[in-house]
């Protein structure tokens, strides 16, 4: 009796998009605002890879191919990496503060973008992406993580450290796998025509009110592991 054998799948390694002007690093550095004002959230999206739709594709130095045009896509395999994150300790000055208690949201999610330009359909108002948005709660996240980091030194003079003062200043200070800033996740999402692979990352005032706007500074080192597929056809391409 022939034994049914399973194929493995072809996997491989995505090139990664080009995240700054110079076209060397590989890795995202960025910042977010800490929004004086309480339950604040304020959202960065992030495109990871080379995964935007053939019809964004304008310039004449940039032609898309033929496998464009037909669909090609990829079932994500798995995400690596570190995503390193630290609030920035300022100091206020007399009657001001700076938020002292900062929650820090950050996921991995596939959207639908817009075919011309490659950008999620919502990217007016990036916050209806965030980990930390009360209508996002049931959205299939592929990774996602939380951390509560503080400024000690935000209150004003007078003011009083709060009792989540106490949280650390920088994610890798909560020291275990599950908590810091490791990755690795495995997966199987299909990502097709007019979607693409986001980064988001969110950060919101969850202690008293302030005056002044903080920063949240993070640096996002990613691995894509990837199976190629092809999606002949426009069947799955027929909504408007």
């Amino acid at each position: 009796m022939a034994r049914f054998r399973r194929r493995k799948a072809q996997v491989a390694w995505l090139p990664h998009d080009t995240h700054e002007s110079s076209e060397t690093i590989g890795f995202i550095s960025a910042s977010n605002n800490n929004n004086p004002a309480l339950n604040d959230i304020n959202t960065v999206v992030t495109a990871l890879t080379v995964d935007y739709p053939a019809e964004a594709i304008r310039s004449a130095t940039e032609l898309p191919t033929l496998s464009d045009y037909e669909g090609s896509g990829y079932r994500l395999r798995r995400v690596v990496g570190k995503i390193f994150i630290g609030i920035q300790q300022d100091i206020a000055g007399a009657q001001s503060s700076y938020p002292t208690n900062i929650m820090v949201g950050a996921g991995f999610m596939v959207l639908r973008v817009d075919p011309g330009t490659g950008a999620p359909l919502g990217v007016a108002n990036p916050n209806q992406y965030s980990p930390l948005w009360l209508d996002n709660t049931r959205d299939p996240w592929i990774w996602r993580r939380t951390w509560l980091l503080t400024n000690e030194f935000g209150h004003q003079d007078q003011g009083s450290p709060l009792g989540l003062s106490q949280a650390p200043t920088f994610n890798g200070d909560y020291g275990s796998v599950q908590d810091g800033p490791h990755i690795d996740q495995k997966t199987a999402r299909r990502v097709s025509t007019e979607e693409r692979l986001f980064f988001m990352l969110s950060t919101v005032n969850v202690g008293d009110a302030a005056t002044l706007t903080g920063t949240t500074q993070w640096v996002l080192d990613y691995r894509l592991l990837a199976s190629p597929i092809r999606v002949m056809g426009n069947r799955r391409n027929a909504s408007r």
